[in-house]
């Protein structure tokens, strides 16, 4: 294997490189990634071609569903999304083809299991108080976020109140210790679990979240070619056979949904184009940089930022991936300890420091620093800065670790001021050195002045220069 740096000129254009077999041709900052489905396949990949519209709304939308690659599986339109699934028997079709089980409560229940114990609480009921699972175990629900998210100084918060990410905090007590535990209602995200005080106990906690009302679509493709669907919106679940050109209201406003192609063994195709195009509001999130590279038998292909791809060559398959550099820090970074202030009276938290200590053998270097938002600290040219925490686990710190002198950061802070002492310049410059010159009693100088008699004209004067002794 080898590797090379990417030279882009400032222009955009790439300098010119070769490597194993492979030449660096074009650099593009923003490309998209589309994909093209052909019905010439020699393995099963469903793929479905479908139609949304509204008349209301004026609107038509064409997309693509498919198995593979992964990505196409799933199409999110703003408030609604589109899926694809395949099933191998009809067990398994019947299994999705079920409606959700109704959850009891608003909020749901959180299931607590230990110690031969086996209680579940109404989530809604629950919150802010303590209840007994057993004789020694006290459990208190804490809190509870219908939509969960950390903000900016990573503290939980909700950002609705619809059920999209619920999460709810608990405290446990019992005789091993105390612990505080953050258990979500997806399935797919294990219960962060700190231990406060003295040694885990063997409670399980599960919380069981009612199904969220996002406006969800699913195609479901069978072996034998069938093609099925569901629907779940807050009007309810609805479910049936999925027939080409045959058109199914969603339930979404007056959205119809109508299937205009089904190619069972579907041959894909990725398409690399040009996003430089997309600016403002209506830029792509999912643009990323690519190189084009040109194997010697005249093979062109696009490599994107961090997806690995094989590019035939007359030397025989090459693996190639346009990725970041891995650098070695000359020192390493040890975290002492981290310590979280918080507002006086409340659980907020007003201050979070991290206690790093560096260690550099080549320099014989020990260094105790102390990092926090705002405070960054530099060592040898690179300059350590506070980028986030975990508040599940106080043990736990996320820095950003970046090659930039301290004399760069001082010509950084230096250029804004000059900048801003220029604007003030430009507006008040003119009150200012008039303001002067009175204050001083300055006053424009004058030339000199012989008049001379002159009988026609009495005031008419002349320049004469001073003479010089």
């Amino acid at each position: 294997s080898s590797a090379i740096d990417v030279q882009v000129r400032a222009d955009g254009s790439i300098q010119h490189e070769i490597i194993a077999s492979l030449e660096l041709v074009q650099y593009r900052e923003r490309t998209l990634a589309q994909n093209r489905f052909l019905p010439d396949g020699l393995a099963p990949n469903p793929a479905l071609h479908f139609t949304l519209t509204s008349q209301k709304m004026g609107q038509s939308v064409e997309k693509w569903l498919a198995i593979a690659p992964s990505s196409a599986q799933q199409v999110n339109l703003g408030p609604a999304t589109l899926k694809l699934a395949s099933v191998r028997s009809q067990s398994e079709l019947d299994a999705m083809m079920a409606p959700p089980p109704e959850i009891q409560g608003k909020w749901g229940s959180v299931l607590l299991a230990g110690n031969g114990d086996l209680q579940s609480f109404d989530v809604e009921q629950s919150l802010g108080a303590t209840f007994d699972l057993s004789e020694d175990v006290q459990v208190r629900l804490v809190n509870f976020w219908p939509d969960f998210r950390l903000n900016g100084n990573n503290e939980p918060e909700t950002t609705s109140q619809h059920l999209r990410n619920p999460a709810l905090q608990l405290q446990i007590k019992s005789p091993q210790g105390v612990e505080r535990w953050f258990v979500f209602g997806r399935s797919d995200l294990e219960p962060v679990r700190t231990l406060v005080a003295g040694e885990p106990s063997g409670i399980v906690a599960t919380y069981q979240a009612p199904a969220p009302q996002d406006n969800v679509f699913q195609a479901i493709a069978t072996p034998s070619g069938k093609l099925y669907y569901t629907v779940n919106n807050a009007k309810g679940f609805q479910s049936g056979p999925l027939t080409l050109e045959d058109p199914i209201d969603l339930g979404w406003a007056d959205f119809q949904l109508e299937v205009a192609e089904y190619i069972p063994n579907a041959r894909t195709e990725r398409e690399i184009v040009d996003a430089s195009f997309l600016v403002g509001a209506g830029a792509s999130a999912d643009a990323v940089p690519a190189v084009l590279v040109k194997s010697t038998s005249g093979q062109e292909q696009w490599l994107q930022w961090g997806e690995p791809q094989s590019i035939d060559t007359p030397d025989g398959e090459v693996y190639a991936v346009y990725s970041p550099k891995s650098m070695e820090l000359p020192f390493a970074v040890a975290l002492e300890d981290f310590i979280v202030e918080r507002n006086e009276g409340s659980d907020s938290v007003a201050m979070w420091t991290s206690q790093i200590r560096i260690d550099d053998p080549e320099q014989g270097v020990h260094a105790f620093r102390e990092v926090w938002m705002n405070h960054p600290t530099w060592y040898r040219g690179w300059k350590i800065a506070q980028a986030s925490w975990n508040p599940g686990d106080l043990r736990q710190s996320t820095l950003q670790v970046k090659r930039e002198p301290a004399w760069v950061t001082a010509l950084t802070w230096t250029g804004s001021l000059l900048v801003v002492a220029g604007i003030g310049v430009m507006f008040y410059g003119q009150e200012l050195a008039k303001h002067y010159r009175t204050l001083f009693g300055s006053k424009p100088s004058r030339p000199n002045v012989n008049k001379q008699a002159d009988p026609e004209d009495s005031e008419t004067a002349e320049l004469t220069p001073q003479a010089s002794a």
